[in-house]
């Protein structure tokens, strides 16, 4: 896997040539390395950085949907939470996505109404130390 990541420090869907990273491929690739080397790896790294570049302006990652959106910015947030208290950069862009995700939580608790969009979005607040 760590051969298929892009120069970009993304990962695309597929290794076809000049084929693009993509934030959920980048994401659960990640989230590999990460329980392979803890995080620490050059590659881990470089994908942190991909991740941070593609953040959007309000804090939260992209998604074709809302709801897509909570599962890349949870998904996010469980990628920079280990190490995010002792690493600055990691921490500023952890810390909106935290915002973005508890400001679209509803009033029942959940994201969207969806089991599977609330527990990734209590996962990642939890992990966090948010309510």
């Amino acid at each position: 896997m760590r051969a298929r990541q892009a120069a970009d420090g993304g990962f695309p869907a597929s290794a076809a040539p000049a084929e693009p990273s993509t934030l959920l491929d980048t994401l659960w690739a990640h989230d590999a390395l990460a329980l392979a080397d803890g995080g620490s790896s050059a590659g881990a790294t470089r994908a942190r950085a991909w991740l941070r570049a593609v953040q959007q302006d309000d804090g939260g990652m992209a998604g074709e949907s809302a709801g897509a959106r909570v599962q890349s910015t949870a998904l996010a947030v469980q990628a920079f939470t280990p190490g995010a208290a002792a690493d600055a950069a990691q921490q500023a862009a952890v810390l909106p996505m935290v915002a973005w995700l508890a400001d679209r939580q509803q009033a029942d608790g959940s994201w969207h109404g969806s089991v599977y969009l609330t527990a990734l979005g209590l996962h990642a607040l939890t992990l966090q130390g948010a309510d």
